[in-house]
């Protein structure tokens, strides 16, 4: 999956916490960064609404752009309303145990997934 979080000491928290439930993912800590992941084809992405090198959202856009369809969970310490659709929202401070739910809801939800 898609990190792209800012604050690094979150990020790896998060990273850490995503790898105790057996998922890998590529970080990004701003906008620019999202342009250089590589050639990843995600099933998730976790996405900070503000992040260095655009205006709120710009992070989530560019990777809609680059992955269409891609489910987004949004984390946020501000009112912002994420500019797309996404599965769901988490206001920092959020409950890290229901945000790996989340993600492992989305996990099963994806294309081949066995129940």
């Amino acid at each position: 999956m898609v990190v792209v979080e800012d604050d690094l000491a979150l990020c790896d928290n998060l990273c850490e916490a995503l790898r105790g439930r057996g998922f890998a993912a590529v970080t990004a800590s701003s906008v620019t960064e999202t342009e250089r992941l590589g050639p990843v084809t995600p099933f998730c992405a976790l996405v900070d609404m503000r992040v260095p090198g655009g205006p709120a959202g710009e992070a989530m856009r560019r990777l809609a752009g680059r992955h269409p369809g891609l489910p987004t969970l949004v984390v946020t310490g501000y009112s912002d309303e994420p500019p797309l659709p996404h599965v769901a929202r988490f206001a920092k401070p959020f409950d890290t145990g229901a945000l790996l739910d989340a993600v492992e809801q989305e996990y099963r939800r994806r294309p081949g997934a066995s129940a």
